[in-house]
């Protein structure tokens, strides 16, 4: 199997990207640039796990972003929740020639809020995007580990998280459940990705790149679907305290949105059952 670019190369491209991208979301909160950020950490906590399990003295011991850097990713989600809430929003708006100014007004403010914040956090944590001793350690891990132990204990860590996905759709489902299904599924994603993007010739024979691409696609819209109601029961309940007329103009948009929200979620469970669970179709959604 030949070798393309190594583990350890890809690591410390993805280590620039890392800082690279916290210094230029400094100055910008474009929604691409924050996204190539939440990319870059997704990437590096997916070889902190290969690298974690290629040596036997970290196995117990998980490698761990910088807790700024962490902070960051928290609050870079949160940001782009909200942005692309807006964005469904007007697209919404524009679509049923309804209007609703008072909650268009209050996910503004409400970006506004969340960009301060990411600001205010990205400039504090540009000291820990760079290499320290934790990212020297996995660095030196990448770069010593042999391709036999590479492609053995990758195989090991992707067949866990098959396992594990496996077992989460072999019942009942619900939003806890399938928000676990759609993180191992982007963890399987990336380290399948990671692993052929240095042994192209690499192949999980359960699930392929594309499948888990599907998944964490529906997983996605769902999850949108879900901010949306979550945001707009917020915003509901501090209106219905004040004008009850608007209140029940908004309960009814929630209705549709939860009617929405629910057909996402069939989507996805539909998708990830068969993904994951092909010789269990009897698998449903928990209340």
């Amino acid at each position: 199997m030949a070798v393309h670019e190594t583990l350890h190369d890809y690591y410390m491209h993805q280590h620039s990207h890392l800082e690279y991208y916290v210094k230029c979301c400094e100055n910008s909160t474009d929604p691409e640039t924050v996204h190539e950020l939440r990319l870059s950490i997704k990437k590096l906590r997916a070889l902190n796990i290969l690298a974690g399990q290629f040596a036997e003295n970290y196995r117990d011991k998980p490698f761990r972003l910088k807790r700024r850097i962490r902070r960051v990713y928290q609050l870079a989600g949160e940001l782009r929740d909200t942005q692309v809430q807006a964005e469904m929003h007007s697209a919404f708006e524009k679509l049923t020639g309804s209007e609703y100014p008072e909650y268009r007004s209050w996910l503004q403010q409400r970006e506004l809020k969340k960009r301060t914040l990411f600001y205010k956090t990205v400039h504090h944590a540009s000291s820990s995007a760079t290499m320290q001793t934790g990212q020297k350690q996995v660095s030196r891990i990448l770069a010593n580990a042999e391709s036999k132990s590479i492609l053995q204990n990758s195989r090991k860590i992707i067949a866990d998280l098959y396992k594990k996905a496996e077992q989460l759709t072999s019942g009942t489902i619900n939003e806890r459940s399938l928000h676990s299904v759609r993180k191992v599924s982007k963890q399987l994603r990336y380290i399948i990705s990671i692993i052929q993007h240095s042994y192209p010739e690499f192949r999980f024979k359960k699930i392929s790149v594309e499948t888990l691409r599907v998944i964490e696609e529906e997983a996605g819209h769902w999850h949108d679907c879900l901010v949306r109601v979550e945001f707009l029961i917020k915003y509901t309940g501090k209106l219905s305290l004040r004008n009850h007329s608007a209140a029940a103009r908004y309960q009814k948009l929630l209705g549709i949105y939860n009617s929405e929200h629910e057909e996402a979620f069939a989507r996805v469970l539909i998708v990830a059952r068969n993904a994951y669970n092909r010789q269990n179709p009897k698998s449903k959604r928990s209340e």
